[in-house]
């Protein structure tokens, strides 16, 4: 039992360097909008300054949508090193079952996201009682992933198979032996199936749970 805590504990020192860069970078956007007030402990004025009038990121211009933008780029990229690290760790970890793998790594990937996804919000709805900039900021980064997922799970899927294609073993139009035939339909699906990418179920329940939070959390926005 003390070495699995020990594993346990290293590789929660593993993981904190993501988390805390994660948050920094989340302050670092919330100053860049204009969103700490200078009496809060997390204000940075060398960032603030650019969303004040005639800044960079002044709130009655279109750039002031960049910071939003760059935070969900960087949602995207650290959720895709904490995705390899929480592999990593928790097999390093050397669970006893497949289940225990699994719940490991669901653990340490949807603590992350949904802090990630949802502090920075709650600070603005919560915490600085901004409706209005609450509404803007959900419509950004809910649009943005919206069409992240489009262009990612069906534009691009769709051009690689049309420019690469797929290898199929040819059925015989003559279908004398029905069990022959099966047979060749059923190794022309599993050849398919095998040339495409792992399947995570993961990823597809945590989308429907941040946008359920979406909903639920600021239904006031």
């Amino acid at each position: 039992f003390r070495k699995k805590l020990v594993r346990y504990m290293i590789s929660t020192l593993f993981h904190l360097p993501i988390l805390v860069l994660a948050l920094t970078l989340m302050v670092c956007f919330l100053n860049m909008r204009g969103y700490v007030d200078p009496k809060h402990w997390i204000y940075i004025e060398s960032l603030s300054q650019y969303s004040e009038k005639g800044g960079m990121f002044d709130k009655e211009t279109l750039w002031r949508v960049i910071p939003s933008l760059f935070q969900v780029g960087s949602i995207l990229l650290l959720a895709r090193i904490n995705k390899m690290a929480s592999r990593i760790t928790s097999r390093w970890e050397n669970h006893r079952t497949k289940s225990g793998l699994n719940n490991s790594m669901v653990i340490k990937r949807f603590l992350f996201e949904v802090a990630y996804m949802f502090i920075h919000l709650a600070y603005i709805g919560f915490w600085k009682l901004d409706i209005s900039s609450l509404q803007k900021e959900l419509i950004i980064l809910f649009a943005s992933d919206e069409i992240r997922r489009l262009v990612t799970e069906t534009v691009i899927p769709y051009c690689l198979k049309r420019t690469k294609g797929h290898t199929h073993y040819q059925v015989d139009s003559k279908k004398n032996d029905g069990q022959v035939s099966d047979e060749k339909e059923y190794i022309k699906r599993k050849v398919q199936e095998i040339s495409l990418d792992e399947y995570d179920s993961f990823d597809d329940y945590l989308e429907m749970i941040i946008q359920f939070g979406y909903i639920t959390m600021f239904a006031a926005a």
